[in-house]
C-alpha cells in the first residue's frame, strides 16, 4: 500500500505533467470573406477564422484580427478582407 502512495506521489509531482499542460502552441488560422461593406466582409472573415478554431478543437481564442482591401470599381465596390484568429487548446 504505501508503494501504490508513493508511486502517485512521484507521478503527481513530475515535471513532465507540468511541461505538457503549458506547452501548448498557438495556432493562427485565416478565413476569407467578401461583401458590399467593409463591416460586413470584415465580420465574416472575422467568424469564419473564429469558428475554425472551434471545429479544430482550438477552443481557447486568443484573439481576432482583420485586413481588408477595397476591390471592384467606385461605384460597385466589393471588400476582400482576411480574418485571423488566434487560438490554442
Amino acid at each position: 500500500m504505501k508503494i501504490i502512495a508513493r508511486v502517485l506521489i512521484l507521478l503527481a509531482s513530475s515535471p513532465s505533467a507540468a511541461i505538457a499542460e503549458t506547452s501548448q502552441v498557438d495556432q493562427v488560422i485565416t478565413a476569407t470573406a467578401t461583401g458590399s461593406s467593409e463591416a460586413s466582409a470584415c465580420s465574416a472573415a472575422q467568424g469564419k477564422a473564429y469558428n475554425l478554431c472551434m471545429v479544430r478543437n482550438f477552443f481557447n481564442i486568443i484573439g481576432v484580427t482583420c485586413a481588408c482591401t477595397q476591390k471592384g470599381s467606385a461605384t460597385a465596390p466589393v471588400w476582400e478582407c482576411e480574418g485571423s484568429a488566434t487560438c490554442k487548446k
